[in-house]
This record gives structure tokens, sequence and C-alpha cells, in this order.
């Protein structure tokens, strides 16, 4: 099997010819960067075959005339309803199901023959807010049943993880998604995640903190520690010794690891306490007569179960803040979910106290910072692994959004660049990039096995400076990460938007594995 690096430096030619000025076009300023789909064209002149030459796809594997039915290769994709976000509170996170560009991604492989002559088919697994439990008893029957050979995991909720990895032997590439140190160990070498796990990712944010001199060599830190989602703390994947391991092997030294550290009871994590939390305004300052009386009213009406619990959240952060305050710390690190991380900015609020707050990619910034103080989102600051706002467009990511805009069928893609819409966008052809381009390399039976070796043995240059790798033993993604600093007064969303403060930094498992 050969690695196509002359069919690579041409496709990124092809890539390379210009960005144009319609956000959603396919055009550089020299003419088109890919050709549309649907064109007879050489594979290289596509957003599909430049995605995988760039991740260092074999592109021998795509010059069937055309691919068989009878012999398809199945992907299935895995995630929340995302028509339901606004009902479960999260309605400030305005994204697009991915299925309408895994559609778009596939049809065009197939219409150009396909890889190693094989059509290549999706289906599409939701599951509940209202019912995740009953969701996912569902998805852990149907999906193995199928026998795909890769999963695409959206958000990469546990239950989901676990029964597909651990249980059922799959191969499942997490987008948009970390988990716990834990959970990648017990997948035996199943789950790759785009970015990584929650170790790895703590553990960049540690160390590029102190690299960038955002945070001085020694001080008083603090650690917001949380389970994922859908996550049982009586279970083996709530283990944070394991995510610690992986800090110290980031930062090369376990003193690294913040000495004041608050561990989320995973009860507070329950979606459902979202809506009655934001009614009462739990934990919110500076609020008018008015709105003290409003929130006062919803109070009475919530049930006794829901009044205790929230009010155990109230006084665990206020304890949290005052005890991190008390200790002298001067930053505080997470690994919790978003809203965990807002509830303790809102408590630093309430006692006057405003540390750096310094998150990582397990955060998305736009719900954290909906409804955030403003004070405390002004020292709110990002290391991610993630393209931002004022990032040129890649000549990928443009051809990316042209792609799901030729959609059949599909509703029009009218979303901005950097939006969360568009980053989920962009991420979704990085992964179908990977993992068709691992499925290229293959070469003699098509298996699991196979399929997994060249996941394995991959690095993707994406174009925006990010990349993304995976080696013997590596299964977190991201290689290069920067610092983010929040802007409030930019208008790209409701809340502000991330800006770059820093340049890239290599991770120093990248540096020691050879990346770069």
């Amino acid at each position: 099997m050969r690695l196509l690096s002359s069919v690579l430096a041409s496709a990124l030619a092809v890539a390379a010819c210009g960005i144009g000025s319609a956000e959603n076009s396919l055009e550089g300023p020299n003419g088109p960067a890919f050709q549309a789909p649907g064109e007879s064209a050489d594979i290289l002149a596509l957003r599909t075959g430049a995605g995988i030459a760039a991740a260092g796809g074999d592109l021998s594997a795509l010059d069937a005339s055309e691919c068989a039915l009878n012999r398809a290769v199945r992907l299935a994709y895995v995630g929340p309803d995302l028509s339901q976000l606004d009902s479960v509170g999260l309605g400030s996170l305005v994204v697009e199901e991915p299925v309408h560009i895994i559609e778009a991604y596939l049809a065009e492989v197939n219409a150009n023959g396909g890889l190693h002559d094989r059509c290549v088919q999706s289906s599409v697994h939701l599951w509940s807010w209202d019912d995740p439990e009953g969701s996912f008893q569902r998805i852990c029957e149907q999906v193995p049943a199928e026998s795909p050979l890769v999963v695409l995991n959206l958000f990469g909720d546990v239950r989901g993880v676990s029964c597909l990895t651990t249980d059922a032997g799959l191969a499942m590439f997490g987008l948009y998604a970390s988990a716990p140190a834990t959970i990648q160990r017990l997948s035996r070498g199943n789950l790759f995640l785009d970015v990584g796990t929650a170790g790895y990712l703590l553990g960049n944010s540690i160390d590029i903190a102190r690299r960038s001199s955002l945070v001085p060599e020694s001080g008083q830190f603090g650690l917001l520690f949380g389970g994922p989602l859908g996550a049982d703390p009586s279970r083996r994947e709530y283990n944070i010794g394991a995510d610690f391991d992986q800090v110290a092997t980031v930062t090369g030294d376990l003193n690294r690891i913040p000495g004041v550290i608050t561990h989320v009871p995973a009860r507070f994590g329950r979606l459902p306490l979202l809506g009655p939390e934001g009614r009462v305004r739990l934990l919110e300052s500076a609020l008018t007569p008015a709105e003290v009386t409003a929130a006062t009213e919803q109070a009475s009406s919530l049930t006794s179960e829901q009044t205790a619990i929230l009010g155990e959240i109230e006084q665990f952060y206020l304890n949290a803040v005052t005890d991190h305050r008390d200790k002298g710390v001067i930053a505080v690190y997470s690994t919790a979910a978003w809203f965990e991380l807002r509830r303790m900015m809102r408590a630093a609020e309430r006692i006057g106290w405003h540390p750096l707050w310094i998150a990582n990619d397990i955060q998305g910034a736009t719900l954290t910072l909906t409804g955030a103080p403003r004070a405390q989102a002004d020292n709110f600051y990002l290391v991610s692994a993630r393209r931002t706002a004022g990032d040129e467009l890649a000549d990928l990511d443009r051809g990316c959004v042209g792609l799901r805009s030729s959609a059949p069928g599909s509703p029009p893609f009218t979303h901005r660049h950097h939006t969360d819409a568009w980053s989920v966008l962009v991420a979704t052809c990085d992964a179908l990039d990977v993992t068709m381009s691992a499925l290229s390399r293959v070469s003699g039976p098509l298996s699991s096995e196979a399929f997994v070796e060249q996941l394995s043995n991959t690095h993707y240059e994406a174009g925006y400076g990010g990349r993304i790798g995976f080696g013997p033993g590596d299964y977190s993604g991201a290689d290069r990460f920067r610092v983010l600093r929040a802007d409030p007064d930019c208008v790209l969303d409701d809340w502000g938007c991330m800006r770059a403060v820093t340049d890239w930094f290599e991770s120093s498992t990248a540096q020691t594995q050879g990346g770069g």
C-alpha cells in the first residue's frame, strides 16, 4: 500500500487556489477551488478527494468507475436530536444535524466510484433529551446489528460510547467529543476522539497556560472536576485518577495538578434541572427588583425535590468559590460540563471574586458564557484546538460549506462562518476526511481491525492551523492548541466570540511522538 505523498501535494495545490468573497461559495479568486459536486472530475478537484488526500489517503482506492451497493461499507451516525435543544434550555446553541453534510459527502464519494469500488452508506440514530436511557437502549441494540465499519458520535455521551466500543467492539470517532481517560481505556482501542480525553485536554490547558505565560510558573490553582453527561459515578468511567495520570504525562510533572479541587456531584448534572434553574435565576447577581419578584414567583411553583436540589447546588458552589478564594487560587481550570462552570462563575460573582477561568474544548463557549456575568467573562480563556473568529477561511472549509449547500433536499446553509453551526459543520468534514482516508488505506480484506490499524496512523492538516493526529496508543486527536480569550463586544453571537491571543503550541506529547 502506498500513501500518495505526491498526490497529497497535488491535492493541496488544487485546494490552495484561493479564498473567494462569498461565504458559501466554492470559488477562489483565480477560479473554483473545487469542482461542483456532480461534475465529472478528477477526484483531486473535488472537496472529498482533497480532504481525503489531506488526511494521507490513498487515492488509488477512489479510481473505480462506479461503486457496488451489494458490497457497501456502512457508517453509523449517533447524536442527540438537535431539534430539541430549545426545549431543554440549550436554545443559545444553534447547530444543524450533521446528517446533511454526511449525506452530501458520501454522495460525492459514491458518485465518483466509492472507496475500493464499494459504496459507503450511512444510517442515523438520534437520541432524545427527554428519554436518553430509552434512546441508548435502542441505539445499543440497533447499531451493532448493522455492523458499521465506524460510528461517528456527536458530543460523545458516555452511555453510547461504552456500549458500542467496549461491549460491541465497534470503532468510533468522537465528533466534538471528549471522554474520561478510563472510558477510552475500556474501549479496547476502538475510541478515537477529535480533540481528546478529559485528562489530555486538562493536561494541555495546564501546560499551555504556563508555556504561554497566561499564568505564572508557580501559584495556587484550582480545578472544577466533573464527570461527563450520562456517567454513573459508581462505575469505572468516573475515575479521576486515570485523567490525572494523563495530566502528569502531558505536563511531565504530577505536581502540575491543581492543589484546590472541587469535585462536582454527578446528580447536579441532570439536564432537566436547567429549566427551573433558569427560571429562578439561580446564583445570578445584580437582578432588578422586577427580576427578583419574577424569580420568587417561579420558585414558588417548583416541586419540593427541585427546590431541594437547587438549594443544594447553590450552597455547594458558594462554598466552593469561598474555599478557592480563601486558599489564594488565582486561576481555575475545568473538566466539568459547561453549566457547572457557569454556575461556579456566577457564584464567584456573588462573592466578588474574579480569578482567571481556563477552560478547554470540553466546554463550549457559547453555552458557558450565555448568561455568565460580564466581569467573569472578561477573565474567560479557552485552551483550544478548534477554529475561532478571526481565522482565515481554509479552502477545505469553504469547500465543505459548498458541498453542504449542494445537498439535494436539505435546507439552505445560511450560517456565518465561525458560528457554532459552521464550526460543527467543518469539524464533521474533518471527521469524514480522517475516517474515509483510513478506509482508503486499507489493503486486503476490509475488517474493523484493519480499519482501526489505519485510523491509528493518521496525520491530518486541516488548513486552519490545527492538526488531528493518531498514533499507536494515542487516541486523542488534537496535536496543537492555542489560547483563546472571550471578546464580549464581538457581534458574532449574542454573548460575543472567542479570539486567539497566542499562536499555536504543539502538545508536548505530540512533540515526543514526533508530530509537527
